[in-house]
């Protein structure tokens, strides 16, 4: 059996961080959320409800956020895999262990999930049409067909 670490990006996220964990960690115990440069408690909450915490002093960004999570979880060498997450309570944990079982199960090395694959996701006309087009440019200038290109 493999050793999963959720990366959890996180900035100002403290009102909603502890209950995002509380419901990972039945699942994945192994979580390292990155607080990056929050103003607010995420990362003392984020840290109480069981996750691992690192910090970076000043906001760098989602990207440099997942990086960082990345790094810490290549440390653990019982690590499998790692499962983005976002802090914010709109991920939902089932699909992260559909995600994980689908990996093990298949000759995969990533899976991406899509907003857009079913009707779970309600949005606004108008993000909806941005994150449309942003598929559509991906699909363009890299050839890859996803239907959401800002899937964490």
């Amino acid at each position: 059996m493999g050793r999963t670490w959720v990366v959890v990006p996180m900035y100002n996220e403290g009102s909603m961080i502890g209950t995002v964990i509380e419901e990972l960690k039945h699942s994945f115990p192994h979580i390292v959320c990155v607080d990056d440069g929050s103003s607010d408690d995420s990362a003392a909450v984020a840290q109480a409800a069981g996750a691992t915490v690192v910090v970076h002093p000043i906001n760098l960004g989602q990207g440099a956020s997942l990086q960082t999570g990345f790094e810490f979880a290549l440390l653990d060498p019982k690590m499998t895999e790692v499962v983005t997450f976002d802090a914010d309570g709109q991920h939902q944990v089932a699909d992260a262990i559909q995600m994980v079982a689908k990996l093990r199960n298949s000759d995969l090395d990533v899976v991406i999930g899509s907003r857009f694959l079913d009707n779970r996701t309600s949005m606004g006309k108008a993000k909806r049409l941005v994150l449309r087009t942003a598929a559509a440019y991906t699909r363009a200038t890299t050839g890859m067909a996803l239907t959401d290109a800002t899937t964490d």
